[in-house]
């Protein structure tokens, strides 16, 4: 969960048992969002009363100006029922596909005419909300339909780009995500830190060729970010710049990004930590040891603590830990791969204290989970 949603949750338990009782279960909460169904509009307002007596002894109000009772026809229209149900039945239509290996064409074709028919309906209630769920069904399918709109709307509207950046995670490394993100990011739209580091979580878990020109081109984009002209504006510019050179970078561009701005990192604690979990990028001993020494002379506790849980990382003299083992499976699922991720398998995979053998397996065990071109090429040639 994220901190919205969780505080959700925990404030808002007692709402969901109160509504599951006063309305037989004919309610749902989203967040903070709340629709129920009654028999009568005296019985709406009795029940939103209620409901608001309960919430006030939480300190919390119902938002009136967002709080209204409608009609049956009036909640239908409101709610874009029809289209709700249509993608219901792709839903299931796309589950029985996947389930089987069957090709999704002609499902795809009939999304792309229903999402085409509903941008051209007046925005109203969920009207947004249902163009999201179109979105994220091109994205189950693999279907760049969507692509053009998403990028249309990514500058204009922050509350659209979480599911933007989500689609296009699902559809893989299209030249023009890598580049509308990227020109984004260095423009004067980014007006929140939230943003920058969504934006380089996006590229980083895009699953791009290291043969290919946006391989390149993505690692300047690292070096680019940590250029003083952004790190004016924000020092998640810096954490974007690391995550990004931690997988296409190499270890000539971030050891220069790490010297140019130690000014910077060597003055927060947090940034420190950053630095010290992208260290495990350098492979050879004296360049790890080089920004180890640069940390631990800052004098941050948990950036140390981070270098000594790295240390540890490559202790494993006859197994790894179970645990360890999990994590860098990726909890047994074959789903994106994160950098974050990466590094700690990277590190394990590099321990030469473990005997070959067993380095081996745990790579060969890895792969079965891994699908990023760049992080298979990695880990095959560390068997070598």
């Amino acid at each position: 969960f994220d901190a919205p949603r969780l505080l959700a949750h925990v404030y808002l338990f007692e709402i969901d048992e109160f509504l599951k009782k006063r309305t037989a279960g004919c309610f749902v909460r989203w967040v903070d969002d709340i629709t129920f169904a009654v028999d009568s509009k005296q019985e709406g307002k009795r029940l939103l009363r209620d409901v608001d007596a309960l919430l006030q002894l939480r300190g919390l109000r119902l938002n009136s100006g967002k709080t209204a009772i409608l009609s049956k026809e009036e909640a239908r229209r409101y709610f874009h029922s029809r289209p709700n149900e249509f993608l219901d039945r792709i839903k299931i239509q796309i589950d029985k596909a996947l389930e089987k290996n069957l090709s999704t064409r002609q499902i795809s074709k009939r999304l792309r005419s229903s999402f085409d028919s509903f941008r051209k309906k007046e925005p109203y209630g969920h009207y947004d909300k249902i163009l999201k769920r179109y979105v994220s069904t091109f994205g189950r399918i693999n279907d760049p339909y969507a692509l053009k709109y998403c990028v249309s709307r990514f500058i204009a509207d922050p509350g659209f780009r979480e599911t933007a950046l989500r689609y296009y995670n699902q559809i893989g490394p299209h030249s023009t995500i890598i580049s509308a993100l990227s020109e984004f990011l260095i423009s004067e739209d980014v007006l929140d830190d939230a943003s920058i580091c969504q934006i380089a979580r996006c590229l980083t878990l895009l699953e791009v060729s290291p043969r290919s020109r946006a391989f390149k081109q993505l690692g300047q984009l690292g070096v680019e970010l940590s250029k003083a002209r952004y790190l004016r504006r924000s020092y998640f510019y810096f954490i974007a710049s690391l995550w990004i050179l931690s997988k296409y970078g190499n270890q000539s561009q971030l050891r220069q990004v790490l010297q140019d701005t130690e000014d910077l990192w060597s003055k927060s604690e947090f940034l420190s930590r950053q630095v010290a979990a992208s260290s495990v990028k350098f492979r050879k001993v004296r360049d790890f040891n080089w920004i180890s020494v640069k940390i631990k002379k800052h004098g941050f506790q948990s950036a140390g603590n981070v270098l000594l849980w790295l240390g540890k990382l490559q202790d494993y003299h006859v197994n790894i830990p179970s645990d360890i083992v999990l994590y860098c499976t990726n909890g047994n699922n074959v789903s994106p791969y994160s950098i974050q991720r990466f590094l700690i398998t990277f590190r394990v995979a590099t321990s030469r204290s473990l005997p070959r053998k067993k380095r081996i397996e745990f790579i060969d065990r890895v792969l079965k989970y891994v699908r990023d071109p760049h992080y298979i090429r990695v880990l095959e040639r560390l068997k070598r």
